[in-house]
């Protein structure tokens, strides 16, 4: 077994002690923090059990409101938040996939004019788009990629070219756009015309 493999199984397992130490830890924080709502539910319910049983509902009424309020500010703030992560996650996706999808129709048309400078532009731009690839696309996007570009030199023109509509389908499918018809039809014959 070669030494990545033997840190990566000594990191997964220091990975998985830590977590089931974190989740043991909020278990029994909770479990506390359940038995002094009940001690304090008790006490409110000594204490109120003395007024008049108006003056008792108002008050439960009001704690209820108050806390079901907290409960809702908490998970409004939390929603609106990954809301606007996962916006700004899916816009710089965006971006990245356009960068290659131009990088494409920019070689097809260096292609046309300069076939001999074709493979130096194709490997500078798939150079700087690797990166860009590993740190925001979707695992989907990426494996395609990798596929792609471990069995490029195996591969027809053609098988290229379909690989190549492969990715892009699965860009859009991740920025949640349909592709059903549009990979029927052809996807690349838009980019080579």
């Amino acid at each position: 077994m070669n030494i990545i493999k033997v840190r990566r199984i000594k990191r997964n397992t220091f990975e998985v002690i830590i977590n089931t130490l974190i989740a043991i830890t909020i278990l029994i924080f909770i479990i506390f923090l359940l038995a002094s709502i009940k001690e304090l539910i008790g006490y409110l319910n000594a204490s109120l059990e003395k007024l008049d049983p108006t003056i008792s509902a108002v008050i439960y009424g009001g704690i209820i409101t108050l806390i079901a309020s907290a409960l809702l500010q908490i998970l409004t703030r939390y929603l609106d938040k990954t809301k606007e992560i996962e916006l700004a996650i899916h816009q710089k996706q965006t971006e990245v996939y356009q960068e290659l999808i131009k990088g494409l129709i920019d070689l097809i048309a260096i292609g046309h004019k300069n076939p001999e400078t074709v493979l130096s532009e194709a490997i500078r731009i798939l150079t700087e788009w690797t990166p860009k690839a590993m740190a925001w696309a979707s695992e989907d996007v990426l494996i395609e990629w990798i596929e792609l570009r471990n069995n490029v030199t195996n591969l027809t023109p053609l098988d290229v070219i379909s690989e190549t509509e492969n990715l892009i389908c699965n860009m859009r499918s991740e920025l949640g756009l349909k592709v059903g018809k549009i990979k029927k039809i052809g996807l690349m014959k838009m980019i080579i015309k």
